[in-house]
């Protein structure tokens, strides 16, 4: 399975200190998200990847950046079935 974001256009972002808030237009909903879920959102799923993809690009956005572990994979794969369930990201054809 492989997702990207929902398009641009679809949200309203505003930061605070590194905690963010995201205004989700077509559901009308509103989300807090830490850091790492809002690079998900913003810069890593601009082209469709799968979990491990992805997570291995977020833990590569970590100053101390090692390889990530299965746990960490499994996490970054709940996140992303959670965020397609909120319509924050869509899952895409292989």
């Amino acid at each position: 399975m492989r997702w990207r974001s929902a398009p641009d256009d679809e949200f309203l972002w505003a930061e605070w200190d590194r905690e963010f808030v995201v205004f989700h237009r077509p559901s009308g909903q509103t989300h807090f998200v830490n850091a790492a879920s809002a690079a998900l959102l913003r810069e890593i799923l601009l082209e469709p990847m799968d979990a491990l993809d992805a997570s291995r690009a977020l833990a590569a956005q970590s100053p101390d950046a090692t390889d990530p572990d299965a746990d960490f994979a499994r996490y970054v794969f709940g996140l992303l079935v959670r965020f397609e369930e909120l319509g924050l990201v869509v899952r895409v054809s292989p």
